[in-house]
């Protein structure tokens, strides 16, 4: 990815800038065999409301074979791994409506940098859900950010500019659609703390000691998706709009560079550096291969090179279209 745009922002410093913490733990939601009644409306496209879970060891739907994918995934990771590619990969499946999923690669828990940009967006929703007129507030952008970390950043990446005004609403999707930090940085010197602090106690999320840099597994960063698909968080409005927003990042190298135009997917990607100067690439979210068959993709590595990490989520991406178009799975 010569010549292209990443943007990175400290989960940190996101947090800290709120709240004075490092959040980087989630709650690990009950993976057991259920069954799950849906509204099924078809009143929206990027959500299916979760009305309740019914517990059916015996269905079929949450038997399904995914151990072969799994294996591919494994025998994908240990190559790049052994060929230098990563030196730690991690990724997680799941299928939202049927409910097999697995984790493969790395336990490693990984640096959430820009990923932590979705549980803003959420926070500012949760209070749009009480009083919408925030989300046409408007705000100047008028001196710049000092200390902004931003990596392999070149004029070709899009960003607020200084001397305009935008509202809450524009500031939330460039913050996503385009990873800007600066509409991140922004919207943190006007929103309530406490309302950030009101996701992550809701989630049950633990709060480790703030001299603790922040990290987190795919499986667990995949509870953010979760609840969006199933709107059990936030209103279904704010579910569907929020996914739609993340169905238009401009993020192209890893999972939008498999999958076909056609194909409906709402992702968030993270970059970070480790403190040993090792690079990170993540990306994580949900496909929609058809209405009936959305599944959460997330997809987290360390490496040397951004370019080959990014072949990586790839290959991971590749493996996941063919076992679902042939209906391996």
């Amino acid at each position: 990815m010569d010549k292209k745009t990443y943007f990175i922002i400290s989960g940190t410093t996101l947090v800290a800038l709120l709240t004075g913490w490092s959040v980087g733990y989630y709650y690990n939601a009950p993976d057991k065999p259920i069954s799950q009644q849906r509204l099924n409306s078809g009143s929206y496209t990027y959500i299916n409301p979760l009305l309740d879970y019914i517990e059916d060891p015996s269905s079929p739907l949450l038997n399904r074979e995914v151990d072969a994918l799994r294996a591919k995934i494994e025998d994908d990771t240990n190559s790049a791994l052994s060929r230098g590619f990563i030196t730690a990969g991690s990724v997680y499946y799941r299928d939202l409506n049927n409910g097999p999923w697995f984790s493969a690669g790395s336990d490693t828990e990984f640096k959430a940098a820009s990923l932590f940009k979705i549980p803003l967006m959420i926070a500012i929703f949760k209070q749009a859900e009480t009083d919408p007129s925030i989300l046409e507030r408007t705000i100047t952008y008028e001196k710049p950010f000092e200390n902004v970390v931003q990596h392999n950043v070149d004029s070709s990446n899009k960003t607020i500019e200084l001397g305009k005004s935008y509202t809450i609403l524009q500031l939330v999707e460039s913050m996503i659609i385009y990873s800007d930090n600066y509409a991140a940085y922004l919207l943190l010197n006007q929103i309530d703390a406490s309302l950030v602090t009101r996701v992550f106690s809701d989630l049950s999320l633990a709060v480790p000691d703030q001299n603790v840099e922040e990290t987190i597994t795919p499986r667990k960063y995949a509870t953010f998706l979760r609840v969006l698909y199933n709107a059990t968080y936030l209103n279904r409005e704010y579910s569907e709009k929020s996914l739609e927003i993340l169905s238009r990042s401009t993020f192209s190298h890893g999972i939008r560079s498999v999958i076909s135009k056609e194909t409906l997917a709402s992702t968030k990607y993270g970059i970070a550096v480790t403190n040993d100067g090792q690079k990170q690439l993540h990306e994580c979210g949900i496909i929609y291969w058809t209405k009936d068959r959305p599944h959460v993709v997330c997809v987290m590595t360390t490496g040397n090179n951004y370019d080959e990490m990014a072949n990586f989520i790839k290959n991971v991406t590749a493996d996941i279209q063919t076992a679902v178009l042939e209906k391996q799975i």
